[in-house]
């Protein structure tokens, strides 16, 4: 028994020191995913409770109905009676199979509707659409638009061109896949296609609680505006959160809201998150995409209303599709975020920042629904 006692006392030491090793051995817990945008100074503004208000998802593909004016060049055809205009209704959804759509064309001729079978081309914006030999038609999306020819055949080698404009619903975005087209490849011009010539940029951030109006900087921060103005006109693509498809044609700011107000700091915006102000990852969302830092070129929080990218930190990696605009001068973010243009009036910043919000998150108890609009 003595020697048992002995053995038992020698190998404590060692069992608790296995102990203590086995419980700094545990497997750490990953850290979620952290929220966007430069850190806040001690929390403001009165608490409140959050009510959720959750838009409808948006729709994908061709989906109508679609308004489209119809010009027609009779020059090859004396003998056919001229129609200058005609108005027509589209309805363009996805085939059951094989990736085709069929179109459904309705007004303006005895013979209507017509039928139209096709599919989208591999650039993913010209829809190209037959209807056996007689009649065709090539689409190319331009913005929220589809223009292009549609070839009617009449006698002979006589046949009848038709310019086409058709609208698309601002709502229902096209459906690109599953992999980024723009990859890579998205430019400036891109961003600016079908904008008239001009030397200043502008973007004008409306909301009930004022229009912040901003000057966007292409020549100091190119990257950073094409993709901010390529978003928020809908010609860059982004991943929607929602289906994880890639769309394209859909004002990627409209209907967002502010989630992040610091009165005497910054506002802040532009997460995909935010059209469901119920979802507790709002502030760690973005375009499915990042780009880099432009963090060298020479502007600085140097006056209030300065807009820029929002990031995880410095070089990080992490700049997507969040913006903040600062109340104040803020020195300390210099270097940290990219500057791409200025901002005001002070006074709509400063009502933004100051919509009644959490203490804890700044998190705004109901959602300040932005519009935004790219002009020269």
């Amino acid at each position: 028994m003595r020697r048992a006692l002995i053995i038992a006392l020698l190998c404590m030491p060692a069992l608790a020191a296995a102990q203590k090793a086995g419980k700094n051995n545990k497997a750490a817990t990953p850290p979620a995913t952290a929220p966007q945008g430069p850190p806040a100074p001690a929390p403001q503004g009165p608490a409140g409770p959050v009510a959720p208000a959750a838009p409808p998802a948006p729709s994908d593909g061709f989906h109508g109905p679609w308004k489209a004016t119809m010009i027609a060049d009779y020059s090859t055809c004396p003998d056919v009676k001229p129609t200058s205009t005609r108005v027509v209704s589209w309805s363009i959804a996805p085939e059951k199979s094989g990736g085709a759509v069929v179109a459904t064309e309705k007004g303006g001729a005895k013979t209507d509707p017509k039928s139209y079978t096709g599919k989208l081309a591999a650039d993913g914006r010209t829809l190209e659409l037959r209807a056996g030999t007689q009649a065709g038609i090539d689409l190319v999306v331009d913005g929220p638009f589809l223009a292009g020819r549609h070839v009617a055949v009449r006698k002979g080698n006589c046949a009848v061109l038709w310019t086409v404009r058709a609208e698309r619903p601002n709502d229902q975005p096209l459906d690109v896949g599953e992999v980024d087209p723009d990859a890579g490849a998205w430019t400036l011009d891109k961003a600016l296609a079908g904008l008239p010539a001009g030397k200043s940029l502008f973007a004008d951030i409306v909301t009930d609680a004022g229009t912040i109006t901003c000057e966007l900087f292409t020549d100091r921060a190119p990257v950073s505006v094409a993709n901010f103005v390529g978003l928020a006109r809908g010609l860059r693509a982004w991943k929607d959160p929602q289906t994880n498809r890639w769309v394209r044609y859909r004002a990627y700011y409209d209907g967002l809201a502010f989630h992040r107000v610091i009165p005497s700091f910054i506002v802040q915006g532009g997460d995909p998150l935010s059209r469901d102000w119920a979802n507790p990852n709002i502030g760690t969302g973005g375009p499915g995409y990042t780009i880099p830092d432009e963090t060298q070129n020479g502007l600085r929080f140097d006056q209030p209303g300065r807009l820029a990218m929002a990031n995880r930190g410095p070089s990080t990696g992490t700049v997507g599709s969040q913006f903040f605009v600062n109340e104040v001068r803020t020195p300390q973010l210099d270097g940290g975020y990219t500057v791409f243009g200025q901002c005001g009036p002070i006074d709509a910043i400063k009502a933004v920042a100051r919509v009644p919000a959490s203490a804890q998150t700044n998190k705004p108890d109901m959602p300040l629904v932005m519009k935004v609009v790219i002009r020269r």
